[in-house]
């Protein structure tokens, strides 16, 4: 089975195989970014290990940054499902996806 990705503006009608696409966002550095993004920076890691990619992308929009790290704690921290099996709920749709990570 193929997966293919709709092209970017300007090739309509055009597929891109995953190894065709790019992103269109780049993920910031600590250094690329303000003290406050930097302070948040700090918190995911201590939290997560490291900060993934999806919060560096975020990181152009500090005021997103913010509101996605106050979503994904109330949906990990909250209810009656444990965190851990929550993470392998996302671990496997991932997966199941063909997510990179």
């Amino acid at each position: 089975m193929n997966s293919l990705t709709i092209a970017p503006r300007g090739n309509a009608g055009r597929f891109l195989r995953p190894e065709e696409a790019m992103a269109r966002l780049t993920k910031l550095t600590k250094d690329q970014v303000t003290d406050e993004v930097r302070e948040k920076f700090q918190e995911i890691g201590a939290q997560r290990g490291n900060v993934p990619n999806m919060f560096r992308v975020y990181a152009h929009r500090p005021e997103i940054l913010k509101t996605m790290m106050a979503h994904l704690n109330a949906v990990t921290n909250t209810g009656t499902v444990p965190v851990r099996t929550k993470e392998l709920v996302a671990t496997l749709v991932s997966r199941l996806n063909a997510c990179e990570y």
